[in-house]
């Protein structure tokens, strides 16, 4: 398995969501949050590179990571900055959150999906915007799509694709499904999770791709992932400082 992480960042994803938390709150929490996983990601051993937007790029200098300026607008939906890196690399990595910190190395596992787990919260966040797609014919452009209720969704905390017709696949059908949301509803930040996790659910169930998760083959203190508005209800996130450099 790759020793490559990759995060993302952008201000003009980040600020179009949580509009409810102070945006100078919500900008140093995240900024905080990728500081300290980051840095826990290379004590442990991983390459890892950060793609951002030009005016983030000073807040992440001082750390050992190679630092890509996004080179153009990114809009839309908070996964567009991980599609621009997928259509940016040939090469092995794994996208991580930046509210995601490693305690431990991930174990080597292989598969032609891996994420960070299956969460059953169809019902909970999924279920409004699907019954919308389904009306609306969505499948006319995501061939993959079936609609069906899930009994479980994949999260993307964590997220390694192994084959490049996948990616491109997962990437073209991201855009295809926010253009068409775009043409057929306003609110689009609505589905932004449906665009991504759902989606991606439904290609892997399509091409019966191997999808394994990092959490049920990890230690339980392997990672710790606030997800969510969680990150900005504790903001104390040196309690998730590595302290030494830890393997499983």
């Amino acid at each position: 398995m790759t020793n490559k992480l990759i995060y993302t960042f952008h201000q003009n994803i980040t600020k179009e969501f949580y509009k409810n938390v102070d945006f100078n709150t919500k900008f140093l929490t995240y900024i905080h949050s990728y500081r300290i996983s980051i840095d826990n990601a290379i004590k442990l051993g991983y390459d890892c590179e950060l793609y951002c937007d030009a005016d983030t790029k000073q807040l992440f200098s001082d750390l050992d990571i190679k630092i890509n300026i996004i080179d153009t607008d990114i809009n839309g939906l908070f996964d567009n900055v991980k599609s621009y890196v997928y259509t940016k690399r040939d090469d092995d990595f794994i996208l991580i959150d930046g509210d995601l910190f490693l305690m431990k190395r991930l174990p080597e596992i292989e598969g032609d999906v891996l994420i960070e787990k299956h969460e059953p919260i169809y019902n909970i966040i999924y279920k409004d915007t699907v019954e919308y797609l389904n009306k609306i014919n969505v499948n006319k452009v995501v061939k993959e799509w079936v609609g069906n209720p899930r009994e479980n969704i994949v999260n993307t905390g964590l997220l390694y694709i192994k084959n490049k017709e996948i990616k491109d696949i997962y990437v073209k059908r991201c855009f295809d499904l926010q253009k068409y949301i775009i043409d057929n509803y306003d609110d689009r930040f609505k589905y932004h999770a449906t665009c991504a996790q759902y989606l991606l659910s439904e290609i892997i169930d399509y091409y019966d791709l191997k999808c394994l998760d990092f959490k049920n083959q990890s230690n339980s203190n392997t990672y710790y992932h606030l997800v969510g508005s969680d990150k900005f209800k504790d903001l104390d996130f040196t309690r998730y400082n590595l302290k030494e450099r830890t393997v499983i």
